[in-house]
């Protein structure tokens, strides 16, 4: 098949000769389009795992500013006994809402639509609050605490 073609190829280009004209063929240009459309294929492939490594990049930055603002609203509203409590972002309440709104810069029910990675777009983030008052904010796989509390998020 292969030797076909070359065969084709070369008595194309030997007719260009006799006739004195000059550029390429059809098939020589649909082999090079060919041979770039399987390279770029398996470029692309490689280049998805980095992209989604990107993705949950910026929404582990957007959950962390999101946690700080979250905290700086329980302080601003003067939320005392916080031990062992749950939250939903888009049904805070309204007194947390504004001012988790104020503070972030951002709608507490768009936070899981800015979302972007697989890891957490799919889901409602969630602050939980433990025994010690520590907060937790949970999106799909990605978990962060607060940065001086001494653990990372996972």
């Amino acid at each position: 098949m292969m030797k076909k073609l070359m065969e084709r190829v070369r008595m194309i280009r030997e007719n260009q000769k006799k006739n004195g004209t000059k550029g390429f063929s059809m098939i020589e240009l649909i082999i090079v389009i060919a041979i770039m459309a399987i390279l770029v294929a398996l470029i692309g492939t490689q280049l998805i795992p980095y992209l989604e490594k990107s993705r949950e990049s910026k929404d582990r930055a957007t959950l962390d500013s999101a946690l700080t603002a979250f905290q700086t609203a329980l302080i601003e509203i003067e939320a005392k006994d916080i031990k062992g409590q749950e939250w939903t972002f888009g049904s805070l309440g309204d007194d947390l809402e504004a001012a988790f709104e104020k503070f972030s810069g951002f709608p507490s029910g768009d936070l899981s639509g800015m979302l972007k990675s697989e890891a957490a777009a799919n889901d409602t983030p969630k602050v939980k609050s433990d025994d010690n008052g520590l907060l937790t904010l949970t999106c799909g796989t990605i978990e962060i605490t607060p940065k001086g509390s001494g653990t990372t998020g996972s």
